[in-house]
């Protein structure tokens, strides 16, 4: 069994767990974080976010559902 892992199944939210807009008009560096990933095999990426830079403690969330519940949450400090 693989996970898709694309940019668009991951969001950032503010210390406040407000959601960031996405900015469809920035350029991921190089190689952008995507593909399947099965067990045993590793990959590397790359995401891009903006955040405020006064917010102590953005989030990154990978899998929510459509109600915003759920999904593996990381910290991005």
């Amino acid at each position: 069994m693989a996970v898709s892992l694309f940019r668009y199944n991951f969001s950032a939210f503010s210390n406040n767990n407000v959601e960031y807009s996405i900015s469809h008009f920035t350029s991921t560096p190089n190689p952008e974080l995507q593909g399947h990933l099965y067990n045993d095999v590793s990959m590397e990426g790359w995401l891009l976010f903006a955040v405020a830079t006064t917010d102590k403690s953005p989030k990154m969330v990978y899998g929510t559902n459509y109600d915003g519940t759920g999904g593996i949450w990381f910290s991005l400090t």
